[in-house]
This record gives C-alpha cells, structure tokens and sequence, in this order.
C-alpha cells in the first residue's frame, strides 16, 4: 500500500482487483505546448501540502509541475504563472561510473526560484508543496527530501494542478493540522 494513495473506486477492476491508475501525456518530442490539469481549490486557513509522484518524459525542454495558481490557462501555466510551484527536469547522469541518473527540480513562485538541486531519480518521484497561511511561509519536499521553508504569501489561490509530459500518479491535497 503507497501511503501517498487515497483509494478511488475508479481503480477497482471487474474483477474486484485493484488497478493502480495514472496519468500520462505523449511522450513526444516537446513542441512548446505543456498541457495543464487544473481543479477548483478553496484553500484553508491552516497549513495544507499538495503532492503527487512524478516521471518526466527524457526529452530535453520536457518537465513536471506541481502547483497552486489563480490563472485558469490549461498550457504551460505553472511554469510561469503558478503562485508556488515544484518542477521537475528530466532525468541526468549524476555517476559516470555506475550510470546513476539524477532529477532537477525547482521550487517556484512564478519565475522567482526559492530552492534547486539535483537528487537522485526514482522514476516516480514523489514532490509536495507545503503552504502555511498562518506564518506566511511555504515549501516543499522532493523524494522525502525537505528542501527547506520560505517567507512567502501566496494568499488562497483558485486552483490546484500539475502539467507537464510524463507519467504522474497519487494527486493528493491534505490538510497538515
């Protein structure tokens, strides 16, 4: 059982077996389009984290957005529009040696970067944003990783989303308190 999982009955086959759905957009080489999936989001008043495990497509100017925003645009919205945001690059080799490939991400607010770096790929990565509209503070977590926390208020956005080329699973909005 993926404790990042809330069950769907969308996921229960004929047979009574469960099938572990996911999203997935064309693998294709990028055209500058980067569609956008997008649900009206009533943010609460206490610290809430959005979260999703994600694989973005190889292909160089491909990535995978996770995000809060107040624009309603369905392409390439969260790359620069998001009011917090964690991106995520195509994988790289991280080790010559051993072949060991790596991930970019990006925590964002818009185009401002908060925290970047590279961490070892996972296939499905499991990326979170974290906002606390009590102290004004956001963040995020990339593998388990906490990649730090951020003065920043992003007020009660209208939309929770991701976009992106790649495979995602486990969309999930919890409230943290």
């Amino acid at each position: 059982m993926n404790p990042y999982e809330l069950f769907s009955p969308l996921q229960v086959l004929y047979t009574g077996e469960l099938n572990n759905g996911c999203i997935a957009s064309g693998f294709d080489e990028p055209t500058g389009i980067t569609p956008t999936a997008l649900v009206p989001f009533s943010a609460p008043a206490i610290p809430y984290e959005v979260s999703m495990d994600v694989s973005p497509s190889y292909f160089n100017g491909t990535y995978f957005s996770l995000g809060l925003t107040n624009s309603s645009v369905l392409s390439n919205n969260l790359e620069s529009t998001s009011s917090l945001s964690m991106i995520v690059f195509p994988e790289i080799v991280i080790d010559p040696d051993t072949n060991a490939t790596g991930v970019t991400y990006e925590l964002r607010s818009g185009t401002a970067v908060f925290a970047s770096g590279i961490i070892p790929d996972n296939y499905y990565n499991q990326i979170s944003i974290r906002v606390d509209p009590i102290n004004r503070t956001v963040g995020g977590m990339v593998n388990g990783a906490d990649i730090g926390t951020f003065p920043l208020d992003i007020g009660r956005p209208r939309y929770a989303g991701f976009e992106g080329i790649g495979i995602a699973d486990n969309f999930v909005i919890r409230r943290l308190q």
